[in-house]
């Protein structure tokens, strides 16, 4: 489960982790979005789909929040 803080000024759509590497559509994660937030909000995402689709060892996390200029967003934790 990969889980953390954020705030964003508008909906983070298209958020996607990649679970180990080389980096692999196979073992890709997709959550549907990170909701506007103006204060520090928790998002959680179940990895398990994407790690039971091909052998790794998970010693790396790509995470992309997604594809439109112009976002504000911070994470922690």
């Amino acid at each position: 489960m990969l889980t953390f803080e954020y705030i964003a000024t508008g909906a983070i759509k298209a958020f996607e982790v990649f679970a180990g590497f080389p980096w692999s559509e196979s073992r890709a994660q997709m959550a549907d979005e990170l909701p506007h937030s103006e204060g520090w909000s928790t998002f959680a995402l179940d990895l398990r789909p994407a790690l039971a689709r091909g052998p790794v060892e998970l010693t790396r996390l790509r995470l992309d929040f997604g594809r439109e200029p112009g976002q504000l967003l911070q994470v922690r934790n």
